[in-house]
């Protein structure tokens, strides 16, 4: 769970949003100044409905990271590997 709270305060102070592809899921994470769980074709739908009542820890160990997409506020986006993000993540203080 420190993970994903290192991830939201990272997010926030740069005013950014890191949207977090599942393997073994076709709904998506999007974390900025709040964690969203995110529907096939983008939109925020409630938590819920994409993964019960599975945490966000949870949702990320047990349906596995594809892929991470940042998005900054300018428009542009950056894709990572599950690699780089937990690479970006022992780097956050």
């Amino acid at each position: 769970m420190q993970d994903i709270v290192k991830l939201q305060k990272y997010a926030r102070e740069n005013n950014l949003k890191i949207v977090i592809y599942l393997k073994k899921s076709r709904y998506r994470i999007q974390i900025s100044n709040f964690i969203h769980a995110l529907d096939p074709e983008g939109k925020v739908t409630e938590w819920s409905r994409a993964f019960g009542s599975q945490t966000p820890s949870d949702v990320l160990q047990s349906h596995g990271i594809s892929r991470v997409e940042i998005r900054y506020s300018d428009g542009s986006t950056k894709n990572l590997s599950p690699k780089d993000l937990k690479s970006l993540v022992k780097a956050l203080p």
